[in-house]
């Protein structure tokens, strides 16, 4: 050995340095090692290391990559240059690295949760899955893996999957941001918008310089309905990301839904200034006029739009807005055949390719067929006690003006309200057997148990304000679930609000819906005629047959007797009557009117809708004659409007 370079020795004094911490000396007895044998692995494989935690990925895998690795049976080695090639775009290379390391050692959950992350990287994600599952059979508590887990369960649509991976990290670690992140993202895409506003403001307290936790809690506001604190979170992200353009037009989305016009118009130019292209800030402007009541103009900004050939949703918007600037406009036939395309551009549309239109039809047929009288007299008494008075549940079928008497309940101090929400709906999937047959059975404590369902819903949104006056829900086709009512609520009272079959169901097939299986009904004007026979017809079977506390008004006798029909209504709830009521559109807008009518809710009561289906024979031809039966039985057979 004499006079030979000993690079073993060498290495061995390194190794010592590093454990040390004299990384400086550690690296100089490396670099020495290198420039004897260029291609040694242990010299090589410990500068890389010392360079990746320096955040230095190309040297890092320049090093490893001019190491001999021919005899190298260290596993970490290949681990660290699979982790080099990923950090470095070299994804791909990183799969045979992980893999070559998981064949000298297939018991060590890093290396399986590594590959996980390049399988996912690379959108295999079922291959992602098998390895992070192989990475948690080794380590249930493998964070990595349970964060690769959630990421490939979410890509292949599984958010419930993906939801439980993530409760399992942050069970592991309750500050885990990255979990954290993806729960707040999750709660979003499930549409459990109140628990993901917990859980976004949980994360901008801890980490208030992450923009998109900013701006998914705006959107969960928004989705919720709080105006205010939706633009404030809006504007928090865009102060911290001020070209963060996809946020600022949510922001100008969230101006014009409050009715601030001015900063509306101001952040959609702002963002055309720097995105030319943005549909979505020349929607909004377009929405300004149409706020405006300047109708040409409107109607030029569309057109203008169109140009730009918008796809998917983008296009049924603005077409649907199109339609309704003819309509304003009196262009009848050129308004319905807008109509029209938008609701074809609405169907066609993976939002709406993705949802059951039979769900209600079939929902409302089992009630029909299924809730008989002998089921219903098989229900057992319940008292409640839990400490909440039975809510107002205010239905009728959509466009039947519930959103205006709502707004001007709202403005009662007796009354808590808020807009559009499924809770009932939602208690459907919490039954124990087929529906309403099992209504029959169900227990006391099972009915404490969904009326508990219930109750935390309505209090996630509304908190304390519960105990300052009773709840108004507000979800027209809860006339469809009116028998869960029943059996759940016995003392609620029902407010069913009436309008023209034909003007009903027009302005239905006119609206810019949500993407949801009640709406979906209204694609097509003769099917929407349909489901509103259906529909009423199971109304007035619940009316024969439950004994509902119920009074009905009509739409066109609140715009022509505004006050004698509020009158009414406040008695029937055992209410004083209260001015307030009737200054409804002068109050400040905390919240977001979610419907299709959040134009005309902040305007005066006004009468240019009813009888508009008049303008509108020709093209509803085969709907009128569907809706004649009902139009009678309701009584507007001599109401022209």
């Amino acid at each position: 050995m004499n006079g030979e370079f000993d690079a073993a020795g060498e290495m061995d004094r390194a190794n010592a340095c590093f454990q040390a911490g004299n990384l400086a000396e550690a690296e100089e007895l490396c670099l020495s090692v290198v420039n004897h044998v260029p291609e040694n692995p242990r010299a090589r494989h410990l500068l890389a290391f010392m360079a990746l935690n320096q955040g230095k990925n190309n040297e890092a895998l320049e090093h490893l990559l001019a190491a001999d690795d021919s005899s190298v049976d260290n596993p970490l080695f290949f681990m660290h240059r699979g982790i080099a090639q990923s950090l470095t775009g070299n994804v791909e290379d990183s799969i045979g690295s992980f893999s070559k390391a998981i064949e000298l050692k297939d018991d060590v959950a890093d290396l399986h949760g590594n590959l996980a992350r390049s399988l996912n990287l690379l959108g295999r994600r079922d291959d992602a899955i098998a390895a992070a599952q192989k990475a948690l059979a080794l380590d249930q508590n493998h964070l990595g893996a349970l964060d690769v887990l959630a990421d490939a369960e979410a890509a292949k649509g599984h958010s419930d999957a993906a939801l439980a991976a993530v409760e399992k990290a942050l069970s592991v670690n309750p500050g885990y941001l990255p979990a954290l992140f993806k729960k707040g993202g999750l709660l979003v895409s499930l549409g459990r918008f109140e628990e993901a506003v917990d859980v976004l403001q949980h994360i901008v307290e801890l980490a208030p310089e992450k923009m998109e936790a900013w701006a998914n809690l705006g959107f969960a506001f928004n989705k919720l309905n709080r105006a205010k604190e939706a633009v404030a979170a809006f504007e928090k992200a865009v102060e911290l990301s001020p070209v963060e353009w996809g946020v600022w037009e949510q922001l100008a989305r969230a101006y014009e839904l409050i009715g601030d016009v001015e900063k509306a118009r101001e952040a959609a130019e702002k963002i055309l200034a720097a995105k030319k292209g943005s549909i979505q800030a020349r929607l909004v402007l377009a929405r300004c006029l149409w706020r405006e009541n300047n109708l040409l103009a409107a109607e030029l900004k569309l057109l203008e739009i169109l140009e730009l050939n918008p796809e998917g949703i983008l296009r049924s918007s603005t077409e649907m807005l199109l339609g309704q600037v003819r309509d304003r406009l009196g262009r009848t036939s050129e308004a319905f055949d807008t109509f029209k395309k938008a609701n074809a551009y609405r169907a066609a549309s993976k939002e709406w390719r993705s949802i059951d239109p039979n769900r209600f039809p079939v929902l409302v047929a089992n009630f029909r067929n299924g809730l008989t009288k002998e089921v219903i007299q098989s229900w057992r008494s319940y008292q409640a006690d839990d400490g909440f008075i039975d809510p107002v549940f205010f239905v009728g079928f959509p466009r039947s003006g519930t959103t205006l008497m709502e707004q001007m309940l709202a403005s009662h101090p007796g009354l808590i309200s808020g807009d559009e929400n499924e809770w009932l709906l939602s208690l459907l999937s919490e039954l124990p057997g087929s529906v309403p047959q099992c209504l029959g059975q169900l227990t006391p404590s099972q009915i404490a148990r969904l009326r508990s369902l219930y109750w935390d819903k309505a209090r996630a949104l509304h908190g304390d304000d519960l105990a300052q006056g009773r709840l108004v829900d507000k979800y027209p086709l809860n006339i469809v679930t009116l028998g869960l009512v029943q059996r759940l609520f016995p003392k609620a009272k029902v407010i069913v609000a009436l309008r023209d079959p034909r003007d009903c169901v027009l302005s239905c097939f006119m609206q810019n819906f949500e993407a949801n299986e009640g709406m979906a009904q209204f694609l097509d004007i003769d099917n929407a005629a349909r489901f509103y026979v259906q529909t009423l017809d199971l109304y007035k079977y619940y009316r024969d047959v439950l004994p509902l506390d119920v009074m009905e008004y009509r739409y066109e006798e609140l715009v022509e007797e505004t006050e004698a029909v509020l009158r009414r209504v406040l008695g029937f709830l055992g209410l004083e009557w209260d001015a307030s009521v009737l200054a409804y559109a002068d109050r400040e807008q905390d919240r977001i009117v979610s419907t299709p009518s959040l134009r005309d809710v902040s305007q005066s009561v006004y009468s240019r809708s009813v009888g508009r289906w008049q303008r509108y024979r020709a093209q509803m031809a085969k709907a009128l004659e569907v809706l004649e039966p009902t139009v009678q039985r309701l009584g507007y057979d001599g109401w022209e409007g």
